[in-house]
């Protein structure tokens, strides 16, 4: 049983290597819980700054995301930029290369070994899109402000069914119950998570947005 008076969030450490597993098991207790679980690591130490960087409450955050539309939001985050984000090249789209369901990389260093400190936040919602209201995330270099981040969620969970599952210092990872298909929509929701990501996943990553977009292709 987990009790939580406060209403705070609280936290589950767990070995790197089950983490994923454990979040799968406790997905279905969010209502029961009254709480949404988050599988975290944090090397640079940014998770744990995040209330300095951002002083407004979750309720505070999720209250600006209700005003936000986000394909206004990405768009205008292009315009601030047109320069930056025009250098994108298409790519080619490949449909045989599809994404790696099993490939999560958060619990792990860049050599693909278990971080020694995982942990499980468990933030007060039933919501998976204001998970990262809760946990104040955004507002440092082109990380988007914890609003935009909560706004972005539930355009991609009414879409797509997409919940967050893992956050680090500098990216996070989502589950998807209803993917994206074919080119037309993968690329489309492939330019979304480029500008979303301030660039860095196709610029530091895919390289094109056809490669990501083909990484999209029916992923889960």
């Amino acid at each position: 049983q987990i009790e939580d008076p406060t209403g705070d969030v609280f936290r589950l450490d767990v070995a790197a290597g089950d983490a994923i597993a454990t979040w799968m098991r406790l997905r279905p207790l969010t209502d029961e819980l009254g709480h949404y679980p988050v599988v975290c690591s944090d090397e640079s130490g940014t998770l744990l700054e995040l209330p300095e960087l951002n002083e407004d409450s979750p309720a505070q955050i999720a209250a600006s995301a209700e005003s936000i539309d986000a394909a206004d939001w990405l768009a205008a985050r292009e315009a601030g930029d047109p320069d930056y984000y025009g250098e994108v090249e298409s790519g080619e789209w490949d449909p045989d290369l599809g994404p790696n369901p099993a490939n999560w990389t958060i619990p792990f260093d860049l050599d693909g070994e278990p971080l020694a400190e995982v942990w499980i936040a468990f933030v007060p919602t039933t919501s998976p899109w204001e998970a990262l209201a809760h946990l104040r995330y955004g507002h440092w270099n082109e990380c988007p402000p914890s609003a935009a981040h909560v706004a972005v969620h539930r355009s991609w969970y009414e879409r797509f069914g997409a919940e967050v599952v893992a956050v680090a210092g500098d990216t996070g990872e989502m589950r998807v119950t209803r993917p994206a298909g074919g080119e037309e929509a993968c690329r489309a929701l492939a330019r979304e998570q480029f500008l979303y990501s301030g660039g860095d996943l196709v610029f530091q990553g895919a390289e094109t947005l056809g490669t990501l977009a083909s990484l999209l292709n029916g992923s889960g």
